[in-house]
């Protein structure tokens, strides 16, 4: 985002200002705001206190905001300013009042609004005037660019404080969340200023617009202990459409036996065959929704896309130079270890014929990395994280699949809301159905729209941690699989986390062969032409999905290529011999 200028300052005469459209060329405002002096009320070049989407504005920031979107403006000014309103005046665009565009604006102190920015590129000037001030004249003034630059590649993470549990009051049933932390999303018609409105006690504020497409809001508890009650107040108001807390979820994997050989699964799914028709493209992208990637290591060097950190601000890999001994991302943690991330996209995406490593599955696709962990997984993701990035791969077309290997017991009509937008915009979803040797559901493997990927081992019977149930779609090879870690290691894990990643990349290489294919035909495609799972597994029929994944079989399979074809398929664990010419995307 871009702010060309900010400025703050104790006038002895208010500044008059005159509204005018957008337009070209000129400041919309007669007047230039004062440059930021030095006095008490004004901290170096900060501000006192006004944020913009969570963002304290500085005056030696640049930022950027889009046509049309609607943006949150945070007022918690200096002690010395408290107990006062201000009124908020912007050149063009106009404040958002109970759902109603208004061009002025009350704001108290320790609360946020809401400005819709307007449709045309242009500079904007924003006033804040106390309206109780003694001499009426403290003023903050700040000009914000709207330009037809892509925001969310910008848009601020805000990182939880602390890990806690908390126990639903509606159900009693207990759950681990971001202490203090409630998403609400309110009902059509209601905006922020009716989140606000909720708020009579001052016991929470509005820190994050979770989704740019619905009214989601992550507010925070100025006391943890009140979450309980603050949620059935909530839940009691008829203009608030869900309250959930704002849950944590985690990595699904565990530590492993390093006796297992190298990439024991490939020979086991007709992999080699499956690379005779395809490798994979570098106009499939896969995001992959973890802890980042370790953007040095020489199997993934060239098959990064710079993506998001939806925890401290970045690009999605980590932010961290390995081993140099800095913070480089700035959140506190030196050299943080993004080993699950990288290996589970070293499983999709590993380079092959390099001669060195492991190659992963789909070897030509492009990994777009979207962090949502803070480390390597020791501390849980939140669901407004997790949303985020679900968003923000859903509105890039090269993005074919979304790959998470993360679960969590709690369902969440918020994040199968994400979900279902990524579905209706074409994508896959692929997610590990968790590693807690149960038939409970787990999400988002259990949601709607995600195809779940429980775990087998090397010798075709259930892993010993994997879920099963009948909420599972699909079963991979997810024990002893060797892949590409930190620091330009390589590492043997275990779990639904490795079985997902496995799947995501017989995705990729669907959509390589085919790039037109639907995502629901996709599908249909990798749950049909499976390989037997439960001639091994009599006790969990009809709970380890349709089979085990066959990138080979899938292949052949779109000769196919209508869903009702799909009944007559070959599905009974042997190659069809319908023989497809290698695609137009083989590498070697």
């Amino acid at each position: 985002m871009k702010l060309t200028r900010f400025a703050f300052s104790i006038l002895t005469v208010i500044t008059v200002i005159m509204m005018s459209a957008c337009g070209g060329g000129g400041n919309p405002v007669t007047g230039d705001l004062p440059t930021v002096p030095t006095n008490n009320n004004v901290l170096g070049v900060h501000t006192p206190g006004v944020s913009l989407d969570c963002y304290d504005i500085s005056a030696d920031w640049d930022m950027t905001v889009s046509p049309g979107g609607s943006h949150l403006f945070t007022y918690d000014p200096p002690a010395e300013m408290r107990g006062q309103s201000y009124e908020a005046i912007c050149s063009a665009g106009s404040w958002v009042i109970d759902g109603v565009s208004v061009g002025t604006s009350l704001v108290t102190y320790d609360r946020s609004v809401e400005w819709a920015a307007p449709e045309t590129e242009c500079e904007v000037q924003i006033l804040f005037t106390p309206t109780g001030s003694s001499s009426g004249n403290d003023q903050l003034g700040l000009v914000v660019e709207v330009s037809d630059e892509w925001y969310k590649d910008t848009r601020p993470a805000v990182a939880y404080e602390s890990e806690a549990t908390v126990a639903n009051p509606i159900t009693g049933e207990t759950a681990m969340v971001a202490s203090g932390e409630l998403l609400v999303m309110m009902d059509n018609g209601a905006g922020m200023a009716d989140v606000l409105s909720l708020n009579t006690s001052g016991t929470y504020r509005i820190i994050e617009r979770v989704s740019e497409s619905q009214p989601i809001y992550r507010l925070r508890l100025d006391n943890a202990e009140d979450l309980a009650s603050v949620w059935l107040d909530l839940e009691s108001d008829p203009r608030v459409g869900v309250v959930e807390p704002n849950y944590l979820a985690y990595p699904t994997f565990t530590p492993d036996d390093p006796d297992y050989g190298k990439k024991h699964e490939y020979p086991k799914i007709d992999a080699t065959l499956a690379w005779d028709i395809t490798l994979g493209s570098e106009d499939v992208w896969v995001a992959v929704i973890d802890t980042g990637v370790d953007r040095n290591h020489p199997e993934l060097q060239g098959s990064i896309i710079s993506g998001a950190d939806f925890i401290v601000g970045g690009d999605g890999l980590g932010g961290e130079t390995p081993g140099d001994g800095v913070d480089n991302n700035q959140d506190g943690i030196v050299d943080q270890n993004v080993g699950h991330g990288t290996h589970c996209a070293g499983i999709i995406a590993a380079h092959v014929n390099n001669g060195e490593g492991a190659c992963g599955i789909a070897s030509g696709t492009q990994i777009l990395p979207l962090r949502i962990f803070p480390t390597n997984g020791d501390t849980g993701a939140t669901f407004s994280s997790i949303i985020q990035a679900v968003e923000y791969a859903t509105e890039i077309d090269e993005v074919r699949v979304l790959s998470m290997s993360i679960a969590t017991s709690y369902e969440s009509s918020l994040l199968q809301s994400a979900i279902n937008e990524a579905w209706a915009a074409g994508k896959v979803i692929v997610a590990a159905a968790a590693n807690s040797n149960t038939d409970t559901r787990y999400y988002p493997a259990a949601h709607n729209h995600v195809v779940s990927v429980a775990a087998i081992n090397k010798s075709g019977t259930k892993a010993s941690f994997s879920n099963y149930g009948d909420w599972v779609d699909v079963s991979a090879y997810g024990t002893g699989i060797y892949s590409s870690y930190f620091d330009d290691t390589y590492a043997y894990m275990s779990g639904t986390s490795m079985a997902c990643p496995l799947v995501t990349g017989c995705f990729a290489l669907l959509f390589a062969y085919d790039p037109t294919l639907s995502n629901e035909l996709a599908v249909d495609v990798i749950t049909t032409f499976t390989t037997d799972v439960y001639t091994e597994n009599p006790d969990y029929l009809g709970q380890l999905g349709s089979g085990i994944v066959n990138p080979y079989t899938a292949l052949n399979g779109l000769a196919h290529s209508q869903p009702g074809d799909l009944e007559d398929a070959d599905s009974d664990g042997s190659p069809s011999d319908i023989g497809l010419e290698p695609g137009p995307s083989t590498q070697g």
